[in-house]
């Protein structure tokens, strides 16, 4: 076909349909923010037509980021579910084991 997929530096935004097919979510992550900014999400319905994102989302995945980021190894999805109404964030924790383990 002549199309190659070129990923992107940091491997950081992630475009995703919600669970009811009703809205197209783009979240920005970056890890390495220095002013804690690290998600930044984007929505619109199937029609393009722009959702209204509350600041207070990107600041509630923000606060508990900043609870995980320690444990925090890869971000694997981030969409829309319940009529829109909530933000559904799945990632990779890795955490240190114990000889006995």
């Amino acid at each position: 076909m002549g199309r190659t997929y070129f990923p992107s530096k940091d491997g950081n935004m992630t475009l995703t349909r919600s669970k009811d097919s009703k809205l197209i979510s783009l979240v920005n992550f970056n890890a390495n923010e220095p002013h804690g900014d690290h998600f930044k999400i984007m929505a619109w319905t199937t029609k393009l037509v722009p959702f209204k994102i509350n600041q207070e989302l990107n600041e509630g995945m923000n606060h508990y980021y900043a609870t995980v980021k320690n444990n925090f190894d890869s971000m694997v999805e981030i969409c829309f579910m319940g009529r829109n109404e909530y933000v559904m964030m799945i990632y990779f924790e890795s955490r240190e084991r114990s000889f006995q383990e």
